[in-house]
């Protein structure tokens, strides 16, 4: 047994973690059996947690302690030990990095609806962020997790910027002393990149407080505010590459920092159909969009799309978003939850992007006013929803 500091992690009935330190390359020779011999060992049956709504008082790991081989489901190849699952009935467990003197690679590791664990610990060894899904995250009992020191490995993949996305009830993420890249600030999970500044990897979604100023020199991952609960407003947001970093939160306001140049292809997109977001403010020095038909979607309650005065490439109007291109301004998103049932084209616009992504789910409008140059290119049979079109 050994004693290892700690903190949380929340996670769901089943946790799939995948990529870890220690893997050895190369077919297994053969397979026995964990400590009982046999392939593999299945875990008896408890009673399933308690659903909360919001998290209970913080488990401690300040004890956590190595549980014994014979708690875990795995199996036992010539280089290596496969680690499936748990079975014992601790709130707060450490994953080894070792089974029986053998390295231990993370394939697929569960922990059932009926478990009662509450906090996870990675063991010293492990190398990269494991890829932490939930089969059932409503009911997932996980609130906490600690990484080791020698986890340090940052790259699209090693980073598993969905690690956590899954794991509503997650408040407490610790970094063990010693580590050079992941660490921990107000609770909050970031990485060091090396090219100099941070990547936000994970705002804990059980995080308390409602309004978040992201710190100058940072960049959002993907799905770092994913299931956020009590979140409201993120102000100085800066994303490169940040995909879906809004899925199923309850962040209602986004105001971007000026050194949000350029917009990726889904930074705001939310596939969940449960995102809260209604207004965002994009830069004032915004200066495209990857490929511009294809943004913001998803955002079934977004009302207004802003841009501050002065932006030579974009503007808004009540709420409304236009791109200044080179042949032309285009009328460029409509959003899906702007009020109002008549639409009124900007007089400034000279034609509009794809039809079908500029009024990709219009919930109240119902009719689009455009002007009579317009007539032969737009008509009420390319917009959705039954929406009229009348040329003015």
């Amino acid at each position: 047994m050994r004693r290892i500091t700690a903190v949380v992690l929340a996670l769901g009935m089943a946790v799939s973690l995948f990529a870890c330190g220690g893997k050895q390359a190369g077919q297994p020779k053969e397979t026995t059996g964990a400590a009982s011999g046999t392939s593999k060992t299945t875990a008896p049956e408890t009673d399933a947690p308690e659903k909360k709504t919001k998290a209970k008082d913080p488990v401690s790991m300040e004890d956590a302690e190595l549980p014994a081989d014979k708690d875990f489901i795995y199996v036992k190849f010539n280089s290596y030990v496969e680690l499936n699952g748990y079975q014992g009935k601790d709130e707060v467990i450490v994953i080894p990095s070792t089974i029986e003197g053998l390295p231990v690679q993370l394939s697929g590791f569960t922990i059932g609806e009926k478990a009662h664990v509450r906090g996870i610990v990675l063991d010293e060894g492990y190398t990269s962020i494991p890829s932490i899904s939930c089969e059932s995250a409503e009911n997932s009992p996980i609130e906490s997790i600690k990484l080791p020191s020698t986890c340090t490995e940052v790259s699209s993949s090693n980073s598993n910027p969905f690690a956590f996305s899954n794991m509503p009830y997650l408040s407490t993420i610790e970094v063990a002393d010693g580590n050079p890249v992941y660490f921990v600030e107000d609770g909050i999970l970031y990485a060091n990149l090396s090219g100099g500044g941070k990547l936000l990897l994970c705002y804990p979604p059980m995080k308390e407080g409602e309004v978040f100023s992201q710190p100058d020199h940072s960049v959002l991952a993907e799905a770092c505010f994913a299931n956020n609960t009590a979140l409201k407003r993120v102000e100085n947001a800066n994303a490169k590459n940040g995909e879906n970093a809004f899925l199923n939160s309850a962040v209602e306001e986004v105001v971007c920092s000026d050194n949000w140049t350029y917009l990726g292809q889904h930074e705001f997109d939310d596939y969940s159909g449960e995102s809260e977001l209604r207004s965002i403010t994009l830069s004032a020095k915004l200066k495209d969009l990857v490929w511009k038909t294809d943004h913001f979607k998803g955002q079934d309650k977004l009302e207004e799309i802003n841009v501050p005065e002065g932006n030579p490439d974009f503007f808004s109007e009540d709420g409304v978003l236009y791109y200044v291109g080179s042949s032309g301004t285009y009328l460029l998103k409509y959003p899906n939850a702007h009020p109002g049932e008549d639409f009124v084209v900007s007089e400034k616009a000279d034609m509009l992007y794809l039809i079908s992504t500029v009024f990709e789910n219009p919930i109240y409008l119902k009719r689009v006013h455009i002007p009579e140059k317009w007539a032969d290119s737009v008509r009420s049979s390319d917009l959705p929803n039954g929406i009229e079109v009348v040329v003015d």
